[in-house]
């Protein structure tokens, strides 16, 4: 045995290796058990559920028959567990404290992972108050980090490693790639999602958006760059400036598609052909236009604005 924070640990020279059924039957190392979660700490209704669970454990560590309470061993990144899931329970001893991890992945379900051991609820079901879905599960790739939830939302840590998706189709191998996702599809469907945000090295992505002008689309473009995409976008700053800032800038609608540098080429040139403009007369032609001040004050704001 060996103690980590007062947390004794699994010698695995004496054990054979792990499963529920075994911790059931009091064969679990000291320092750790498993329970199942028969309900919250706080409440669902007022949303105040601080991450606690109340365990029943059948035997082993804490006595047969008993209710625990514990608390996620990490408070920073868990996953709160529903009733009726197995999860890990660890006792520190030195402040007399148990923590958990999990739920248990037993059955490869991540809207719910129903332990093998029975339920604590006669219908084996969680409380009316929870609502879990059948979202499908993310394809992951080997060396990917992928962190996902029950209900179709997904951060992934990857790269393009060469593997059949949607990203490792070009560029260099190895380049690393992060997604966030809302939706309930699986690979390789990205371009259905709700919500995207995806930050690339120098690969090109299935982007849904239609680049204006003369730019390359996202699913063409080889190089660093980030898409954003969902139903609707909404950049609000409170107490200072938005800024755009880039080599060039282009804006489409399904109407137009334009290029800035153009348009303020195009408004640039029209200023100057207002300024020089005049008109055939009965004595000849007219001369400059009589507010010839009020465009060349435009003019000035212009070339101010130029790089």
């Amino acid at each position: 045995m060996g103690g980590l924070g007062g947390i004794t640990t699994n010698d695995n020279s004496q054990h054979d290796g792990f499963s529920i059924a075994d911790v059931f039957k009091s064969k679990q190392p000291e320092g750790w058990t498993v329970g199942i979660v028969s309900d919250y700490i706080g409440s669902v209704d007022e949303s105040n559920l601080t991450g606690g669970v109340e365990c029943e454990v059948q035997g082993g560590l804490f006595g047969r028959n008993k209710k625990i309470t514990a608390y996620p061993a990490n408070p920073n990144s868990f996953t709160m567990p529903v009733q009726n899931e197995a999860v890990i329970l660890f006792y520190d001893e030195d402040i007399e404290t148990t923590t958990y991890l999990g739920p248990i992945n037993n059955t490869g379900d991540i809207g719910f992972a129903v332990n093998a051991m029975g339920t604590i609820k006669m219908d084996g079901e969680v409380d009316d108050d929870v609502e879990l879905y059948e979202f499908p599960k993310r394809s992951v790739f080997p060396a990917e980090t992928l962190l996902q939830g029950r209900y179709g939302g997904s951060i992934r840590l990857g790269a393009n490693v060469g593997f059949e998706n949607e990203w490792s189709l070009d560029g260099e191998p190895g380049r690393p790639v992060i997604i966030i996702r809302t939706g309930d599809e699986v690979i390789p469907s990205i371009a259905e999602d709700t919500s995207t945000i995806a930050l690339l090295s120098d690969q090109s992505y299935p982007s849904r958006a239609k680049a204006p002008m003369t730019y390359d689309r996202p699913d063409q473009y080889l190089g660093s760059q980030v898409i954003i995409e969902s139903g609707r976008l909404v950049f609000h700053s409170e107490d200072d400036n938005l800024i755009l800032s880039g080599q060039e800038l282009s804006l489409s609608t399904k109407k137009w598609s334009v290029d800035f540098s153009i348009l303020m080429d195009q408004m640039e040139a029209l200023i100057k052909a207002l300024m020089a403009m005049t008109h055939p007369t009965g004595v000849g032609p007219s001369g400059p236009p009589i507010n010839i001040a009020d465009f060349t004050k435009i003019m000035t704001a212009l070339t101010k604005m130029k790089q």
